[in-house]
């Protein structure tokens, strides 16, 4: 059984935190390619506590 500081240390993922910190150094899958039209609306998601948004420029480029 963990301890409670241990728990916090592995379940806290905010970008402050040790284990945000190291999640941020990998590739994360948020949406899927189909999910983005070119020129459609933004898509938010929520990753590691932070809102962000997903979207498909019109000339095709994801951001």
């Amino acid at each position: 059984m963990l301890s409670r500081e241990d728990n916090e240390l592995l379940t806290r993922t905010g970008a402050d935190t040790p284990m945000g910190g190291l999640l941020r150094q990998y590739w994360i899958p948020v949406v899927t390619s189909g999910e983005l039209v070119a020129g459609g609306r933004v898509k938010r998601v929520k990753l590691l506590g932070e809102r962000l948004i997903a979207f498909r420029g019109k000339n095709g480029r994801p951001g």
